[in-house]
């Protein structure tokens, strides 16, 4: 896996994003240890799509399309430039997926972010909800033994891993379902941008990431 070079980030901090080339780049977070989502979680980031894949490929993911685990979650952009949450996969094979309502502007930087709540997932699409999917069925808790793959999907099972060209700023993690009010001030509609550094996700444990703001 090629190392992503600093870029701008979306708040015009030198350096602050990374860029992945869609060739080789990637990256793992906390590669030695076993990443458990089990409950309630919420990941958000900003992307700025250089080109639209020629087909669907990763920009965050755990353990969904694994050799290794058939659970898990994951943001990808597909061939359309529609960005697709995959909250859970569950019992028998069957997925929640959700789509961007539009295309993703390439160029452009665009908050995204998914959250589970029971079960229920949602999408956000630049701090508003572009999408949910409740389901009676209790899906498959994630016990993924995986890396949090960024830029591209580690042990991708249907061939090579699917790297996506693009630059990512301000990945954030939590261990609780977030609201409305969040991506509103994450996605800069409320007056807020709450940064949270890219790198500080590689360095702290899951339970010490930032406090919620529902």
């Amino acid at each position: 896996v090629g190392a992503p070079a600093p870029t701008p980030g979306r708040f015009g901090d030198a350096g602050g994003a990374l860029q992945f080339d869609g060739q080789d780049d990637g990256l793992l977070l906390w590669p030695d240890r076993e990443q458990r989502f089990t409950g309630d979680y919420t990941v958000d980031f900003y992307l700025r799509l250089d080109v639209v894949p020629a087909r669907t490929s990763f920009a965050v993911a755990n353990g969904s399309g694994s050799v290794r685990h058939d659970a898990g979650w994951s943001f990808t952009v597909g061939a359309d430039g529609r960005l697709i949450y995959v909250g859970a996969r569950w019992p028998g094979g069957d997925v929640s997926d959700l789509f961007s309502p539009d295309a993703l502007t390439p160029g452009a930087w665009m908050h995204v972010g998914g959250v589970r709540r029971g079960n229920l997932f949602q999408l956000y699409v630049g701090g508003l909800l572009a999408g949910q999917v409740p389901d009676d069925e209790v899906p498959i808790d994630y016990d993924a033994g995986n890396p949090i793959s960024v830029g591209f999907l580690d042990h991708f099972i249907d061939g090579p891993s699917l790297y996506l060209a693009a630059a990512i700023d301000d990945l954030a993690i939590h261990q609780t379902a977030k609201g409305p009010h969040y991506f509103r001030e994450r996605a800069g509609l409320d007056g807020g941008k709450r940064p949270i550094e890219f790198e500080v996700i590689g360095a702290r444990p899951l339970a010490t990431q930032p406090a919620d703001l529902d």
